[in-house]
């Protein structure tokens, strides 16, 4: 397979991994809990009580166009790399390209990166896998809701390994805080089974979500401390035409 060209500014990663990891052809290291429930199978590891691994170019996939504009922003940033991931879940494309940044331009390059995320485990596991990668927590890690403005929404938390946790209302009604008042005093009537099913094995797992207020911030509050941005990635489950126009 003829890989685009970007890739060939950067070299396959050969060296240890630890069999709690999984590691991509950077080198960037994964801890193999925090992975979507099923990838671990599909990852790049190395056989447990191995440590030396080999890696290749990502596989042709719909990652593999993920890929491309993070290793361009990073070959065209000039003195300084600034990237915003909104939605970070643990901070992956982040983490991704920073490590690209310090193989391309070297490891004293600046880099400021912008995680936003309001599910709770998945903004502590962005600050480890910063750790992990001998990246320095950044003071741009906001653990809220990116949204048209500051204030609060519903938002879905809980099972981790899924990572569809969305907004669900957008107004905060006399109701909403009823039902609220409920949940604090019977937290079990919050919860709600939900069952994810892996496209490529057909393997399924369940697990429990539930509604919280959590702060939001806005777009343009993110953006305001920046000149300028190499890239913004963005999941935020389908409000991205409201948060980008108000910004």
């Amino acid at each position: 397979m003829k890989h685009h060209e970007v890739f060939s500014y950067f070299k396959c990663y050969d060296g240890k991994c630890g069999s709690a990891f999984v590691v991509n052809f950077l080198g960037a290291i994964t801890r193999r809990k925090f992975l979507f429930h099923f990838n671990a199978d599909r990852s790049v590891s190395p056989d447990f009580g191995e440590e030396i691994v080999h890696t290749q170019y990502p596989e042709l996939s719909e990652d593999y166009f993920n890929w491309i504009p993070i290793l361009e922003s990073v070959v065209e940033a000039q003195s300084k790399f600034t990237m915003v991931e909104l939605g970070a879940g643990y901070g992956p494309k982040l983490v991704n390209a920073c490590v690209a940044a310090r193989c391309y331009h070297g490891n004293n390059f600046p880099c400021d990166l912008v995680g936003v995320e309001a599910e709770p485990t998945h903004f502590k596991w962005m600050k480890q896998n910063f750790v992990d990668n001998n990246i320095k927590p950044s003071r741009y890690l906001i653990n809220c809701a990116v949204f048209d403005k500051k204030g609060s929404v519903n938002f879905q938390v809980g099972f981790p390994s899924y990572y569809g946790q969305c907004i669900n209302e957008i107004d905060r009604s006399f109701r909403d805080r009823l039902k609220e008042a409920a949940f604090s005093f019977i937290p079990q009537l919050n919860n709600r089974e939900i069952t994810i099913t892996d496209y490529w094995t057909g393997k399924s797992a369940v697990g429990t979500i539930r509604e919280k207020y959590v702060p939001t911030v806005a777009l343009s509050e993110i953006l305001n401390p920046f000149g300028y941005i190499d890239l913004i990635d963005s999941d935020i489950q389908g409000m991205e035409a409201r948060v980008f126009r108000s910004a």
